[in-house]
């Protein structure tokens, strides 16, 4: 109890429920996601390949997300979430069943990635709506930080269940067998029951609505609903700051695509190296998360996100050309961390300065920046890497991650944004 009352969202029997399910999925998420890189891996031995995979997770969200942030702005987001997680599901089940029957192609690969993030598109904005409606809006900070700490502690296991799954099992796909990479899938199909079941278990959430004309009642309605959300991130600096800083970060420094080939012919190691270098940024992030989920919300968050991105990008700069294995690790665990504290406080300063009736809309074109990031920032490391070299190409990025946050420096939205001065009920920061 003690515990429970260092941290204000878990008093909340309803968030814990649903801090519980997170974890179960995102375990099994995580574990795909790993597997998914190394099975692409060994079937073809190209850093551009691994790159596809994020290229084709993030093409549905940059086209989906923000018609689906217009649906969690007007339906029952408990439904919602009912559907896209049971969907996510049987995909995670075919892709296991076409890898333990031996008949996997690349392209099948690419096509249920492609699909799963079609799913997410309209699961994050409804996910992220309905979050704050769990708990007081007071507690919603703590919320944040341990949405963070379920996600990462998913980050740090899930490539070493990967691992063991293909240890144990092998990954021959040229067999009719349950390799270990099939047993990954079928398990992160498994994995969804827990949210599936959280979800079940809520009322219906509908959106609260200011007025009937909140409420879209013909499809021609849905463009200017559309260009609401929008002109909202327009208009309010410091919501677009904490998206953009993020994207262009992101984009640069991101180079998961690589890390296969930095445990297999940098470091001449196998399938528990690229486990290992993968948790390691997750220890990082877990590390920050936990210490964070303890203190008080800081007050100067937007100038912390601008220091945190800068470390990220000296720290991936460091990795690039690293001679050590151990210290490699030791610098991706500090772009974890670095990840980690600009991922709560971005989240934080978004979630607290939108009302509840744009979350679904301006969520929507968080998860299209958010995600198209880094997964665009995959499939330029691959490709940079398959031309200019794996090292080379992880210099360039962390060296204009730098840049980014010197950039990021003189935006004032940032600067001047102080937790606790705005409130949801003005639309929180300042305007431009």
């Amino acid at each position: 109890m003690r515990f429970l009352s260092r941290v204000p969202a878990l008093q909340h029997a309803t968030y814990r429920a649903f801090f519980a399910g997170s974890l179960v999925s995102q375990l099994g998420a995580f574990t795909q996601s790993a597997a998914v890189a190394w099975q692409v891996t060994v079937m073809t031995d190209s850093p551009e390949a691994v790159g596809l995979i994020a290229l084709f997770r993030v093409l549905p969200t940059i086209v989906l997300s923000l018609p689906a942030g217009v649906l969690a702005d007007q339906l029952d987001r408990r439904k919602v979430l009912l559907v896209t997680q049971a969907a996510m599901a049987l995909v995670a089940l075919t892709l296991g069943l076409v890898t333990a029957l031996g008949v996997v192609k690349v392209w099948h690969i690419y096509a249920l990635v492609a699909l799963g993030g079609a799913l997410q598109s309209f699961d994050i904005p409804a996910r992220h709506a309905l979050v704050p409606r769990l708990l007081p809006l007071k507690h919603f900070p703590s919320a944040v930080t341990l949405n963070s700490v379920a996600w990462r502690v998913s980050e740090v296991l899930g490539p070493v269940v990967m691992a063991y799954f293909v240890q144990r099992g092998g990954y021959d796909l040229s067999v009719v067998a349950i390799s270990g990479l099939a047993t990954c899938y079928l398990f992160n199909a498994i994995s969804y029951s827990g949210m599936i079941w959280m979800y079940w278990r809520l009322p219906p959430h509908l959106p609260e609505f200011n007025s009937e004309g909140d409420k879209i009642r013909r499809f021609r309605d849905i463009g200017p609903a559309l260009r609401e959300g929008v002109s909202f991130v327009r208009r309010n600096d410091v919501v677009r700051s904490s998206m953009l800083i993020d994207f262009w970060a992101t984009f640069f420094s991101t180079a998961d695509a690589l890390l296969p080939f930095y445990a297999r012919d940098v470091f001449q190691l196998d399938v528990w190296a690229f486990s290992q270098m993968r948790a390691a940024i997750a220890i990082g992030s877990l590390a920050a998360a936990l210490v964070m989920s303890v203190l008080r919300p800081a007050k100067r968050q937007g100038v912390g996100v601008i220091w945190a991105v800068l470390v990220y990008g000296v720290a991936t700069t460091a990795f690039a050309y690293c001679p050590n294995y151990a210290l490699a690790l030791i610098l991706l665990g500090i772009t974890g961390a670095a990840d980690s504290v600009s991922t709560i406080w971005r989240q934080t300063i978004r979630q607290v300065a939108t009302p509840d009736r744009l979350r679904g809309r301006v969520g929507a074109v968080a998860a299209i920046l958010q995600r198209s990031g880094p997964q665009l920032g995959d499939y330029e490391a691959g490709f940079v890497g398959e031309r200019l070299g794996t090292r080379l190409s992880v210099l360039v990025g962390g060296l204009a991650c730098i840049g980014v946050a010197g950039l990021w420096s003189r935006s004032d939205g940032l600067k001047r944004y102080e937790h606790g001065r705005e409130t949801e009920a003005d639309g929180g920061g300042q305007t431009s």
